[in-house]
């Protein structure tokens, strides 16, 4: 496992409030408070990915709160925080903050308000896929909820209805319906048998019905009489008569039959409105293709076959609700089969006729209320004027045209006939209109063969709308009223709005398809209209009698962004238009606290494009400058509240305009340096005046974040002057905690001036940073022990972090090896005070490359790319200092072992030889057996943090310790290796108890790897064919062999005999040299490997019996007898088990662990072949297997030890009768037991298959073959594999 050192943003990183406030925050639980935090676009995603599942939690714990409430009022209201979970569904990429279904479901149980229903129905559909993904166990009790919402009181109802039979009182009801009801009916209808009332329970452990439907089938009818005395949930369960029955799909129809009936009867048209809504949201869900595909046989049984609705007709009556009818049109188009989706776009078409018919009364006939009739073929004269469902109607029709081919010219037809007045007589209301203009101008987009002609007419109709301005009248129950100035400034908005989306529209196609020429042309096409009417000069006459930057001249803004930046060359001409001009003066004269991020952009953007042709420079660039050191003065010198959200919304935008061009670089400079310059004088007399209590650690949180502010800016506008590198500097030293980042564009010797930083420190201290006793202090710590001294201490470390971060890797190549060196030098104290201050799960998941860790790690990487030979010993001393912190932190150890293990990990291979061996004979090596020791002694009580901190011992041992590829390296190293290995081995089996970090793992791997009789010989071994070939063409073994020990891969015997002719001398030369060393070394390096035999076979009792499968030593060759001594004895002491053995005597030395007997029988089961009589040997092993099976309770270690005796049976067994008796019923004994062990039953499977294979068995034994087959396979029949051994059994014993 290596650190993940992330790319990071530190502009994301940088946040208003701390982890504790966060939290706080969320055990407060106060909606409101956290709706508005994330709504807010520049910390939602630090505060769902930092504190979602935290969030989600509380959010868990308060949703069983609500549960408890309901068992006991079913009336409860608990939609404030369901409304505010149906929000978070909404917020893109927030998994985290969707909460299981296990709750929502419990709620839906209990409740007795539809609205409720209706609620989480709506988070059940947002976050349907990742609920079923988190708990799929859920899946069937989901289905079975949006059924019951889809069927609504047709769910075992004797008398089919639709959606349009809720409304069976309306005028229009019988005309539109073929077979009219005269009342709702809520009687239920079913057979009993039914799989209806088996439990959820049962359907959630087996994913489908398991109920079989036996017996004489009988009808059942249930009337529901309600008084309302009782629950809706009691109710249904005495209805049932399943008063003490789980919840079940029955039980769940019969309530929501129940509270809807109850519904109908308080509140009809509230109750209407839920059910549709929900029964559509059940479509929604329930056509889900995924759904479909991946759980199909859930899905078929319990939903089966959906009937496609018509609910054409509930448009046509008089009394539905129009947000009932917004619900229908709302239905996504891809939930549709083809069909369906074509009748719904005919139906929207019909729709859209209908509210678009509108024709002014006749002057003969007389007005009275609403001055407009409608022609509508649908909708009614009441429906047909309301402005939602109009607007949803214009909106979904803009939404289907827009995701397809879909268009109708029909459609523009009416729309110019509805906007294109010739009065002051809107004949749309001002919110409709804005639609129906919106929807004009995309048709004309569409429409591309008469797109001149109908963007003429469009203009048109703007200009007349904003010459008229307040003049217009829009329609009203009193006839025909004047608009308002809110109205009148909301149509302006609307028709700028309109054609600044033209050019979005077009920049979608640039960024999405292709810059197609058709692309270019309608861009160029639009914007000479525009330019060539009188569109800008009638803009410019509205605007001219605003002082206020509006939501108009806030629209207008951005119309002239859009203008300038699709024709820049145009910019004279939209100049002279006086538009640019009048909106220049509105923003000189507005107060910069005023404005709010979008009207800031909307500026910011306008002077930037408006300033990229020459003449708009001349005119606006010292305005822009002006604004923006306003903007900058105020937002980091004034204000101290949400800063970095300022800064990281604005600081594109803010770079787009100083880079615009050299001379604006050049006008920038001075007054940007002057704000920095009054920033860093009012921090450094904020922090003077700091008193150390708790009022001012919220101070000093402000400061931290003016300073971050102001690096994070200048970062991004990349400013430099030596006025603006002295400021950046003096920044340095206020402290910062999470990402420090130097700001310096192009700094010159960074390394000289952070060293002259760090030996200036340690001359003030006295000492070296070595040994001076100085605290890293992260931000929580510092304010714990708030004190000038640690204030100056932390501002220290942050100096120099800062500094460290703007070192690069051209920086490091360019300077001496002296400086290279020093700085090494002082990386390791620096790593060691930090890394003591952050725990693994820091280490791990939060550090992205400004941070403290992240730098640190980042120069090391930088400093050993280049020329590592050089620095070979400086690198040796730096991980000799970094693990003498194993020793002097032991607190920190996990974390040490983590980060050593990321450093070595990046060592490059060429070097990791040679700083292997460097290391081996270091302090690093002690330092590491130190803090294993150290550990050890103490208790341990956290099982993943031994877990882990094993892990890590092993990643650096593993280094420390690997074999290199070079055989002359290995001949120098090994015996080190061996004799460590050793040790390690010793100190392992020493200190062994679960509770304690071990490596034996790791060790036994690495023994039998020394072990085996081939090693040492693998670089030979790599291409024998090749080697034979070159050896027969003349050339000696040693010569070649020499060859590869220099590593070189040769893909041919021609590779290898130009090697060895253009390398001769050199590898003669080397052969001479090396050989009596190497000779020396290999006597020793044999004479180390059987010292660590004789260790292993001596002290084989105490191996860990944990580790037993680990068990495996291809060097050695363990006496047979001298392992049934050991039985011997290991059966007396754990068993008081006396064994006989022939040749063998029992000698009662000293007390083997408990449990040893396991790691004898093991190494047994490895014999191939048994020397002495195998009958008296089998008939031994029998009383050992059942001496196991007679303890009251078989623990871990009982069951391997069956495990390993049955598979030394199956080496055992002959025809002798009395062994093969013994062993079945032990077999027998074993499976009556019911051992939920797959091995134990495959090896009894083994046993029984090598007993049937003699084909001298007798009659009787067919019992046990039989009995034993079915018990095997009634434990093991989940199991794929078990059926391959029962065959095997089947065919070895066909009787």
């Amino acid at each position: 496992m290596m650190l993940n050192i992330q790319r990071g943003d530190p502009q994301q990183e940088e946040t208003q409030l701390d982890d504790e406030e966060i939290r706080n925050l969320i055990n407060s639980f106060n909606i409101e408070e956290l709706r508005n935090l994330l709504q807010q676009q520049d910390k939602k995603f630090w505060f769902i990915t930092r504190h979602g599942n935290y969030l989600l939690e509380v959010i868990e714990q308060h949703l069983a709160r609500v549960v408890t409430e309901l068992q006991t009022n079913p009336k409860y209201d608990c939609s404030q925080l369901l409304e505010f979970l149906q929000e978070n569904t909404k917020i893109p990429f927030a998994q985290e903050l969707i909460p299981s279904s296990e709750n929502l479901l419990k709620i839906i149980e209990y409740t007795e308000d539809l609205h409720i229903y209706d609620l989480v129905s709506s988070i059940l559909l947002s976050g349907s896929n990742y609920m079923i993904r988190r708990k799929i166990e859920n899946l069937p009790r989901i289905l079975y909820f949006w059924k019951i919402l889809y069927n609504h009181i047709n769910f075992l109802g004797a008398q089919k209805i639709n959606l349009l039979d809720y409304y069976y009182d309306d005028p229009k009801y019988r005309e539109l319906c073929q077979e009219p009801i005269e009342s709702l009916q809520f009687d239920i209808e079913y057979y009993e048998p039914t799989q209806l009332d088996e439990s959820y329970e049962e359907l959630q452990k087996n994913f489908l019905h398991q109920k079989k439907l036996e017996g004489q089938l009988l009808k059942k009818k249930i009337s529901i009489a309600d008084d309302n005395s009782t629950s809706a949930l009691a109710l249904s369960r005495n209805l049932l008569n399943l008063q003490n029955q789980p919840l079940s799909p029955l039980i769940e129809i019969v309530k929501y039959r129940i509270l809807i009936q109850r519904g109908l009867q308080t509140d009809p048209k509230k109750t209407r409105k839920i059910i549709i809504g929900l029964h559509l949201k059940s479509l929604k869900f329930l056509g889900q293709r995924i759904l479909k595909s991946i759980f199909k046989g859930c899905y078929n049984q319990i939903i089966g076959k959906l009937e496609q609705t018509d609910n054409d007709n509930l448009f046509r009556l008089e009394t539905i609700e129009p947000m009932s009818l917004e619900q229908v049109i709302n239905i996504p188009e891809y939930h549709f089969n083809i069909s369906g989706s074509e009748r719904h776009q005919e139906l929207l078409l019909k729709l859209i006729s209908d509210v678009l018919s509108m024709n002014h009364i006749e002057e003969n006939e007389q007005i009275q209320g609403y001055p407009l009739k409608y022609n509508s073929t649908i909708l009614s004269q009441q429906l047909a004027m309301d402005g939602r469902l109009t607007s949803c109607i214009l909106i979904n029709f803009y939404l289907i045209s827009f995701r397809n081919a879909f268009f109708s010219s029909d459609i523009m037809k009416l729309l110019i006939r509805v906007l294109n007045i010739q009065d002051n007589k809107l004949m749309l209301p001002p919110e409709q209109f804005g639609d129906a203009l919106s929807l004009y101008n995309w048709l004309c987009l569409k429409n591309q063969e008469n797109l001149s002609q109908n963007f003429d007419d469009l203009l048109s109709i703007i200009g007349h709308y904003v010459n008229q301005g307040q003049n217009l009248q829009k329609p009203s129950q009193k006839g025909y009223v004047q608009i308002s100035d809110n109205e009148a400034d909301s149509i302006m908005t609307k028709c700028i709005k309109i054609l600044s989306q033209n050019y979005e529209f077009m920049q979608f196609d640039r960024d999405n398809i292709f810059e197609t020429n058709q692309t270019i042309n309608i861009d160029t096409l639009l914007t000479n209209k525009i330019l060539n009417s009188d569109i800008l000069k009638c803009f410019a006459g509205k605007l001219s009698q605003q002082a206020q930057l509006t939501n108009t001249a806030q629209q207008a803004l951005y119309f002239i962004s859009c203008l300038t930046q699709a024709a820049p060359d145009q910019t004279e001409k939209i100049i002279e238009s006086k538009t640019p001009a009048i909106l220049n003066d509105i923003i000189q004269n507005i107060k910069v606290e005023e404005l709010d991020l979008k009207k800031t952009i909307y500026i910011l953007k306008f002077y930037r494009n408006i300033c990229l042709q020459e003449k708009g420079f001349d005119h606006f660039s010292n305005q822009a400058i002006r604004f923006l050191h306003n903007l900058l003065h105020y937002n980091l010198v004034v204000q101290d509240n949400n800063i970095m959200q300022w800064i990281n919304r604005l600081n594109q935008n803010i770079r787009d305009i100083i880079h615009l061009n050299n001379r604006m670089v050049g006008l920038s400079i001075e007054p940007i340096q002057q704000i920095y310059q009054q920033l860093l004088e009012q921090l450094n007399n904020r922090i003077k005046n700091l008193k150390f209590d708790q009022e001012s650690k919220t101070e000093f949180k402000k400061i931290v974040q003016k300073k971050n502010a102001i690096l994070t800016l200048n970062m991004n506008i990349r400013l430099s002057s030596d006025g603006i590198i002295d400021v950046i500097t003096g920044l340095f030293r206020i402290p910062s905690f999470t990402n420090f980042y130097s700001s310096l564009i192009q700094p010159k010797k960074i390394i000289e001036r952070v060293l002259q930083i760090i030996e200036s420190w340690e001359a003030e201290l006295g000492q070296t940073l070595d040994n001076a006793q100085l605290q890293y202090l992260d931000e929580k710590k510092l304010f714990d022990q708030f004190s000038p001294q640690n204030l100056t201490i932390v501002g220290r470390f942050s100096e120099i972090f800062h500094y460290f971060s703007a070192i690069n890797i051209e920086q490091i190549r360019t300077s001496t090896k002296d400086l290279k060196c020093k700085l090494l030098e002082k990386l390791g104290p620096m790593f060691g005070m930090v890394i003591v201050t952050k725990d693994s799960e820091q280490l791990k998941n939060h550090q992205s490359k400004f941070s403290d860790v992240g730098i640190l790690i980042g120069l090391f990487q930088d400093l050993i790319k280049l020329e590592m030979n050089q620095y070979l010993e400086p690198i040796g001393r730096f991980f000799d200092k970094l693990s003498s912190y194993l020793v002097s932190c032991p607190n920190a150890t996990q974390q040490l072992l983590l980060l050593i293990s990321t450093l070595l990990q990046t060592i490059p291979p060429a070097f990791q030889t040679k700083l292997q061996i460097l290391l081996i004979n270091s302090s690093f090596k002690n330092n590491l057996l130190n803090a294993l020791k150290n550990y050890n002694e103490i208790d341990q009580q956290n099982s993943i943090i031994t877990k882990e901190l094993k892990q890590y011992f092993e990643l650096v041992f593993k280094y420390l310790y690997q074999f290199p590829r070079s055989k002359e390296d290995l001949a120098h190293i090994l015996p080190k290796i061996i004799q460590d290995v050793q040790s390690l081995y010793q100190i392992s089996i020493d200190s062994y108890q679960e509770n304690r970090i071990t490596i034996i793992e790791f060790l036994i791997k690495k023994i039998s790897q020394i072990l085996k009789p081939e090693f040492l010989n693998s670089n030979l071994s790599q291409n024998p064919e090749l080697i034979n070939v070159v050896e027969e063409m003349g050339y000696s073994r040693q010569l070649i062999s020499e060859a590869y020990n220099l590593n070189i891969v040769f893909n041919s015997p021609e590779d290898l005999v130009h090697y060895l002719e253009e390398n001769r001398n050199l590898l003669e030369q080397r052969i001479q040299q090396g050989q009596k060393q190497e000779n020396l070394n290999l006597e020793l390096i044999q004479a180390q490997k059987e010292s660590l035999k004789s260790y292993v076979t001596t002290n084989i009792l105490r191996f860990p019996i944990s580790q037993v499968f680990f068990l495996n030593f291809p060097g050695i060759e363990f006496d047979q007898m001298e392992l049934f001594k050991y039985l011997l004895h290991t059966a007396y002491e754990q068993f008081n088990l006396k064994l006989y053995f022939q040749g063998v005597e029992f000698e009662n030395t000293s007390t083997p662990p408990p449990w040893s007997i396991v790691v004898i029988l093991k190494l047994l089961s490895q014999q191939k072949h048994f020397t002495e009589k195998q009958d008296l040997i089998a008939i031994e092993m029998i009383k050992i297997l059942e001496k196991i099976l007679q303890q009251p309770e078989i623990c871990k270690n009982g069951i391997q030890a069956i495990n390993f005796t049955l598979s030394i049976m199956t080496k055992l067994i002959t025809n002798n009768q009395e062994v093969i008796n013994l062993l079945l019923n032990g077999i027998k004994k074993i499976l009556d037991l019911q051992v939920q062990d797959g091995i134990t039953v495959q090896w009894c499977i083994d046993v029984l298959i090598k007993v049937f294979s003699k084909q001298q068995i007798i009659n009787k034994s067919i019992y046990f073959r039989i009995w034993g087959v079915r018990i095997a396979l009634q434990i093991i029949r989940k199991t794929i594999k078990s059926y391959i051994y029962i065959w095997q059994i089947g065919n070895r014993n066909n009787y």
